[in-house]
């Protein structure tokens, strides 16, 4: 269990940490806004592409164990690389530089956290809902100290210093993913399944949709905010904070999810309303040009704080709607 929570709480992290300063560094480099949103957006991307293609081989054994362990060394080295690219003078190289790290990391993070969710439905499964809130839990501990951690290292040493120390950490990671891992897998016997059947369930994709859509507001916030409190004057380390307070929550109010849904069967209106929450709260961040008041920090603060309780209330009972509607069918 205790590999499983590393491997969601630093995934999480290497996406958020560069949050606070990247953009800017971009700025540096004549970067334009698009440019900045496709290497937040990458990663998001080819999770997306390549995670259900590491689930379809999740259960073979021998594959199953090295894209486990390799790929999250993946993701340490790719994480020692990205700290360089400040050295780059080209914007071309340099964005570039960029999108291609993103990409062996998110290819890194797909892999060890796919894994980590097919082990906690396998060993797990009468408490399905529970270890999920608490993977999550720490996904999004990982969400909220990696602003903070990228923007308090960023100024203590620049550029390089939280890539140099996070990399350092997924190694270790990856060492301990060697001994510990290896063992469960060698315990395990696990029936493949296709893929194909279960993508052609109406409600699967409702669910991936229901998804798809909060995710997307969080990736948005990822790479716009740093830029949107430009306003207000703030250091590197307070952008962070912001980011790990208002993630805090969703880490605070995801075991609470978990515990309603234990309880009480109401999957499908509580992803209902996380979306209109999340919908609501993206309209008085900006805020929209319709609504009466101008750019405030502390309405920017609530919103951001409905965002991430809303966030909770799509993806576990998704989880929850996607593992009962599989297993009822295999």
């Amino acid at each position: 269990m205790a590999t499983l929570v590393l491997a969601n709480f630093f995934s999480t992290i290497i996406f958020s940490c560069i949050a606070p300063f990247y953009p800017e560094e971009a700025k540096l480099k004549n970067m334009n806004n698009f440019d900045t949103g496709a290497v937040f957006g990458i990663f998001g991307l080819i999770t997306f592409i390549v995670a259900p293609l590491f689930g379809r081989y999740v259960t073979i054994k021998f594959i199953y164990y090295y894209y486990y362990y390799f790929l999250i060394l993946l993701s340490a080295l790719t994480s020692l690389l990205f700290g360089f690219i400040t050295w780059i003078p080209s914007r071309q190289i340099f964005l570039w530089a960029s999108l291609l790290i993103r990409v062996g990391q998110a290819l890194g993070d797909a892999a060890f956290v796919t894994s980590s969710f097919a082990i906690a439905a396998k060993y797990f499964p009468g408490r399905v809902t529970t270890i999920f809130g608490i993977l999550e839990a720490f996904s999004g501990i990982g969400f909220a100290a990696g602003p903070l951690f990228g923007g308090t290292l960023y100024e203590l040493g620049g550029f390089q210093m939280p890539f140099l120390i996070l990399g350092f950490i997924l190694f270790i990671i990856s060492i301990l993913s060697y001994f510990l891992v290896e063992k469960l897998i060698d315990e395990t016997c696990i029936e493949n399944k296709s893929i194909k059947g279960i993508l052609r369930l109406p409600v699967i994709w409702f669910m991936i949709i229901g998804v798809a859509l909060s995710s997307i507001s969080e990736s948005f916030l990822d790479s716009a905010l740093a830029n949107h409190l430009n306003s207000f004057n703030l250091s590197a380390t307070f952008v962070g904070f912001i980011f790990f307070l208002c993630d805090g929550i969703y880490t605070l109010t995801v075991p609470l999810w978990s515990f309603v849904l234990n309880r009480w069967d109401y999957c499908n209106l509580i992803i209902f309303f996380g979306l209109i929450s999340e919908a609501i709260a993206m309209f008085t961040i900006g805020p929209s040009p319709f609504l009466f008041f101008n750019k405030n920090l502390f309405i920017i603060g609530i919103s951001l704080i409905i965002v991430d309780v809303a966030a909770g209330a799509v993806c576990i009972p998704a989880f929850q709607n996607c593992f009962e509607v599989i297993r009822s069918i295999f």
